[in-house]
């Protein structure tokens, strides 16, 4: 299943891409990552590591705020509360220990 939040991530870079009238490979040569990566990302099958999201930033001329999507748009992270995961957690690690 692809995550939500990086459909919503892929669709930023590539909407500001265009806009900017670069190609993938052009992308793709400014973030040192291959044009198969960028196209990944772009369609949100693929991860991107914070230093990766501040060199997208960088090659798209935007701050890395203006490329992380909000609740809005990705409601599936909001399910639970960060409160209740964790709790979750805590009790996970309780139990091992």
């Amino acid at each position: 299943m692809v995550d939500p939040i990086y459909i919503a991530l892929g669709e930023r870079i590539r909407r500001r891409r265009e806009k900017l009238e670069l190609t993938q490979q052009q992308l793709a040569d400014q973030v040192n990552l291959s044009r198969t990566s960028v196209t990944n990302i772009e369609r949100g099958r693929q991860a991107v590591l914070l230093h990766q999201l501040v060199l997208f930033a960088h090659a798209l001329d935007l701050k890395v705020t203006a490329l992380i999507p909000s609740a809005k748009e990705t409601p599936s992270l909001m399910r639970a509360a960060p409160e209740d995961e964790i709790a979750k957690m805590m009790k996970r690690l309780r139990a091992t220990a």
